[in-house]
């Protein structure tokens, strides 16, 4: 038996960092799941667990196709497509939220400014200590 997680996760490329954030996720997934394979195991089940993980940005962890090919006995060619097109998805799903925050942001933007209008402020922006140092 193999228990797999998928995990998509923030892409965090510190240079400092020691480890890349898919590798913390991926060493994270298969801590959690070791009490549930030590029981399994005491109960008599062969058990592996697999970490698959894929950053928001499309970027893969290294060690999916060997979890592809080795454990889960995907054909490499198999291996190879489902890799691309699961981080494509996360390309495109990502690009979406995007997408939604800032129609979001649009939205409160314009909504702001109309009840500002509404209150009598005439709309116009504000001035800041910038804006009157310049002057």
């Amino acid at each position: 038996m193999v228990i797999a997680d998928l995990a998509v996760t923030f892409e965090d490329h510190a240079a400092r960092a020691r480890h890349s954030s898919l590798q913390l996720s991926h060493d994270h997934k298969t801590l959690v799941y070791q009490p549930i394979v030590a029981e399994m195991r005491h109960k008599g089940w062969r058990v592996q667990t697999a970490a698959i993980v894929y950053g928001s940005l499309g970027s893969v962890q290294p060690s999916n196709f060997k979890t592809y090919t080795e454990q889960l006995k995907l054909h490499k060619r198999e291996a190879r497509q489902l890799d691309l097109r699961l981080s494509s998805h996360c390309i495109r799903t990502s690009h979406r939220i995007w997408g939604w925050h800032c129609r979001r942001h649009r939205e409160h933007q314009r909504s702001g400014t109309a009840s500002r209008a509404s209150r009598g402020s005439g709309g116009a922006p504000r001035r800041t200590s910038q804006a009157s140092a310049r002057r």
